[in-house]
């Protein structure tokens, strides 16, 4: 039995997802939010590729670029 790894795709590149972790974004550490956001930053791979890259899932969904 096989366990297919999540993907997502950013900017029309497949990555998979490798590790998730959430973190709280407070009105103290910006002042733009209002009330607590969680937010997860996502450690990516591309399928056949060695580097490991970082992207953000913001709470609406959409995704920071990759870095």
């Amino acid at each position: 039995m096989t366990t297919a790894i999540p993907t997502v795709t950013i900017d029309g590149i497949v990555y998979q997802i490798i590790k998730e972790k959430d973190f709280t974004v407070t009105p103290e550490m910006a002042g733009w939010c209002k009330a607590p956001v969680t937010r997860q930053i996502l450690t990516l791979k591309r399928p056949r590729g060695k580097r490991f890259y970082r992207a953000v899932r913001y709470e609406s969904g959409q995704y920071s670029s990759v870095d």
